[in-house]
């Protein structure tokens, strides 16, 4: 039997897309980032430690925001491999994969082989996408869902059977359980009713299927209701939101969606609403295909619109990309990671327009944007590097210059074949956007958060001198690592008087920020050791900070403080 001997375009292929496996696995060696990323962990660990499937909990108290699905997932992950970094982000990385499975099935189905695999390249090569895998919140889970719920219900108007109704019903279930029913109309119904009332389908839009769809998808998401129901509705006396009565349910399908897109909910944020903010948040974020991004809109909007042949094609990614985008731009509570649901519909949409290049001037200008914006991020990291220039460790930058030789060696490989222009500038693009991101993701980001992310280094400490030690936190901001990784159940308190008298034995640890510091201080408790720690939010980066010259004027303190009312008796 001969050996099989793949087309040299396919290998090129297969080695891109091993390069991005290598990139997106790069987010599992590093402490998970302070904010709601480690939040999220807490919650799940809480579950995972009480074996309380049903009610959300943070910090010990009832906790009502989002769905339970991604909860769900990371517990039963730390079940299988442990209280731990990785075991947090794993499954987002399958739900990763899932993802780019669909967005290839979609674009395959729509379009042809070629498409789909500029597609599936596209999307994994977002900068987002890899900032999501890394600071994992629900959007891993969420845009795998919808993509899988849309490109069955595409299924649905060719073939109508039960398969296809179950699959779409059920993976749309699933992203409602991870987010809320806001997804069935953005980007779900967007997708499938921008189709059909763009081509003029009006009689499929009440066919008797969406209502069946519909039903489904209500029996699907009883887990859900049930366990709201169980843990809110049918407890009226507990005290939600500073007020008793609070349906669980009522928050699920109204005050969670409408309230938070009008940020009028019981859960607000001081932002306001910035109409542009994902018009720019979108070049960095969907780098290195945010320009060409742009140019497909436009070339959809101005072609489709005049262009008897352009009318026949799809529009099923044009209309989730475009509302999406546009409906959280309207929003009131805006941040970047929001709109990578939609960049399986970016994806597509762009892959089909690069496949379909072949004029000059387009091909000039794919040419100087793509450039252009892998010049600035070569510029940037370049930046990065002389300016921070403090590693913990050499191992780091050691394995990303062996990866980048092997990146830019392929550069070279594609740069030699007798391709099409247009395909040879996206594979440029692609792996010199690997090289950026990879040494963002996977040198520097990882540095911070292990040198200056320092909840989880005074867990570490805690935990290795103090293993028995009633543990609390007081005020810190930047104590969700520190829960997290403290074996032991730490409480959060804003309040020094409440602390101690939550206290159950005279000696207790204390994780606290200056002004923590200074109460306890002042309150003349007997401190029998003190571990300071530098601070720094990764998710907050500035120039001020990268800088080694300027970098003391950008940290913060935090303190792990062992207290002993009884005075320090001890050898400490």
């Amino acid at each position: 039997m001969k050996p099989i001997v793949r087309p040299l375009r396919d290998n090129i292929y297969y080695l891109t897309l091993f390069f991005l496996t290598i990139l997106h696995l790069s987010s599992l060696f590093s402490p998970i980032p302070e904010g709601d990323v480690s939040f999220y962990a807490c919650i799940s660990k809480t579950m995972h430690l009480t074996g309380n499937y049903i009610e959300l909990f943070a910090y010990g108290n009832d906790w009502l925001d989002k769905p339970h699905l991604s909860f769900w997932i990371t517990a039963l992950s730390f079940k299988v491999f442990g209280l731990n970094d990785f075991a947090y982000r794993f499954p987002a990385l399958l739900f990763t994969v899932l993802t780019a499975f669909y967005t290839y099935k979609f674009a395959r189905a729509l379009y042809n082989r070629q498409v789909a695999r500029l597609a599936v390249l596209s999307l994994l090569a977002a900068f987002q996408l890899v900032i999501n895998n890394n600071h994992v919140k629900v959007e891993p889970y969420l845009t795998g869902f919808i993509i899988a719920s849309v490109y069955y219900l595409y299924k649905v108007q060719l073939n109508l059977n039960w398969k296809n109704l179950l699959l779409g019903a059920f993976f749309a279930a699933c992203a409602v359980m991870t987010k809320g029913v806001f997804v069935l109309i953005f980007p779900i119904g967007a997708a499938i009713v921008g189709e059909l009332v763009i081509k003029g389908q009006w009689k499929e839009l009440f066919h008797y299927k969406w209502l069946l769809i519909f039903i489904l998808i209500l029996i699907f998401i009883t887990p859900e209701l049930y366990a709201l129901y169980y843990q809110f509705d049918s407890h009226p006396e507990k005290t939600i939101f500073r007020e008793t009565g609070v349906s669980g349910i009522k928050f699920f399908f109204w005050d969670s969606q409408i309230g938070r897109f009008f940020n009028t909910g019981p859960i607000t944020v001081e932002q306001n609403t910035n109409y542009i903010f994902f018009l720019h948040t979108l070049i960095w974020a969907f780098f290195p295909w945010g320009i060409l991004l742009y140019y497909a809109f436009c070339k959809v909007l101005l072609k489709r619109s005049i262009n008897s042949a352009y009318k026949r094609q799809e529009f099923y990614n044009f209309s989730a990309a475009l509302f999406t985008t546009l409906i959280f731009s309207l929003s009131s509570i805006q941040y970047p990671h929001y709109i990578g649901i939609a960049f399986p519909f970016y994806g597509i949409l762009i892959a089909q327009e690069i496949f379909k290049l072949s004029t000059s001037k387009e091909i000039l200008f794919f040419r100087i944007t793509q450039y252009i914006s892998i010049a600035a991020g070569l510029g940037l990291i370049l930046l990065i590097h002389f300016s921070y220039n403090d590693y913990q460790t050499h191992f780091y930058p050691l394995v990303f210059s062996i990866i980048s030789l092997g990146l830019i060696g392929l550069i070279i490989v594609v740069t030699k074949q007798n391709l099409p222009v247009n395909i040879k500038i996206f594979y440029q693009s692609c792996l010199a956007s690997i090289i950026i991101m990879l040494y963002f993701n996977f040198v520097f980001q990882s540095d911070v958060v292990k040198k200056y992310e320092s909840g989880h280094l005074a867990a570490s400490y805690a935990n290795e001198n103090f293993p028995n030690t009633q543990t609390s936190a007081l005020r810190a901001y930047g104590a969700r690592s520190f829960f997290f990784k403290s074996h032991q159940e730490a409480t959060y308190y804003s309040n020094l008087e409440e602390l101690l008298n939550h206290q159950e034995n005279k000696e207790f640890l204390i994780y606290t920020d200056e002004k923590g510091m200074d109460l306890v201080k002042n309150k003349g408790i007997p401190i029998c050791r003190t571990k300071n720690f530098e601070y720094f939010r990764s998710a907050h980066l500035n120039f001020k900070f990268i800088n080694r010259r300027t970098r003391k004027e950008a940290l913060e303190n935090r303190f792990l403080v062992l207290i002993n009312t009884n005075g320090c008796q001890k050898d400490y």
